[in-house]
């Protein structure tokens, strides 16, 4: 009997451990789950990828997205990427030139993913052109950022039509030309390069005498602003048709760069170089629905018989 309780208690002191060591099996000991814990670099990783990836699957959905984010996260992607390559231990037995290679696609990778970034978000010049290269991309854009602060911080806009209709003007280079029984005067072809028509066409002109540098080129650029936008100064304008040209005349008064007339002050101060010959056009148009663009031309003789040279801004796109 004694014996038979003894062995009943084993079995229960058996059975009552087995229950214990069972309900602790789901609770591991505090130094494993502080090992499992993340760190901080390791949260902040995760956290970053995984804002990545939403604004992936954002753009992949067609919903609009800001390009410099997406330049941005490219960029720390890329890097992430060849710190990887390099310094894996998946990679540690690859040689130099297998690592370089790799570096190189992903570079390769970032510019075509920027470059896909750019095109979504950017309005193209040309919409009827085929995607196009990811380092001229990014030439334009850092192009348009230094015309951009040139311009005293005003910014171009490029309109597209949605049917991919849309004018575009562009201004050859100024040149002497007599005209029959006339004085000689500078010329400038304006040519449509676009494939709709250039509605209410006009030119600003002008002569111009100044010292050289930016900070005079923006005044007289300024002025001819200002008298395109004044009502009384009668400027003629008339619509120009795709792939069709025509001269611009360039003459009248010498002025100063404010617009005021030169006097023979100024005409000394051309005669010693002290001050150089700008030669300016301002030319605006408009597309079928209103939208006004605006395309500028700046040269300048440092004496009557010299060789033209460009102004340091004010050629290609004007203030929209």
């Amino acid at each position: 009997m004694s014996g038979s309780s003894h062995q009943r208690k084993v079995v229960e002191t058996a059975i009552a451990s087995a229950i214990r060591k069972m309900g602790n099996r789901g609770a591991p000991p505090a130094s494993i789950i502080a090992e499992n814990r993340l760190g901080r670099s390791s949260v902040e990783a995760y956290l970053f990828f995984i804002v990545a990836t939403g604004y992936a699957i954002t753009s992949a959905l067609g919903l609009p997205v800001n390009f410099w984010a997406g330049f941005v996260m490219s960029v720390f992607v890329a890097a992430a990427s060849i710190d990887l390559l390099w310094r894996s231990l998946y990679a540690a037995n690859w040689n130099r030139w297998a690592k370089s290679a790799g570096t190189v696609l992903i570079a390769f990778l970032m510019l075509v993913i920027i470059n896909a970034g750019y095109v979504r978000t950017h309005r193209i010049q040309n919409p009827n052109a085929d995607t196009l290269n990811a380092i001229q991309n990014l030439g334009v854009l850092i192009g348009g950022l230094r015309d951009s602060i040139s311009n005293n911080g005003s910014s171009t806009t490029v309109i597209v039509e949605p049917d991919g209709r849309y004018p575009d003007i562009e201004l050859d280079e100024p040149v002497d030309k007599t005209t029959p029984g006339g004085p000689s005067l500078i010329n400038v072809e304006a040519t449509n390069v676009g494939n709709a028509t250039a509605r209410t066409e006009m030119s600003t002109v002008g002569l111009f005498t100044a010292p050289r540098g930016s900070k005079h080129e923006d005044s007289i650029f300024n002025f001819l602003y200002t008298r395109e936008n004044d009502p009384t100064s009668e400027i003629p304008y008339g619509d120009l048709a795709p792939k069709r040209s025509e001269t611009i005349p360039i003459g009248g008064p010498l002025r100063r760069e404010d617009g005021s007339l030169a006097n023979d002050a100024d005409r000394m101060a051309l005669f010693s170089k002290a001050n150089v010959f700008y030669v300016s056009a301002l030319v605006s148009y408009q597309d079928t629905h209103g939208r006004a663009f605006h395309r500028e031309l700046c040269y300048f003789y440092t004496e009557p018989t010299s060789i033209s040279r460009k102004c340091n801004s004010h050629n290609g796109q004007g203030v929209q």
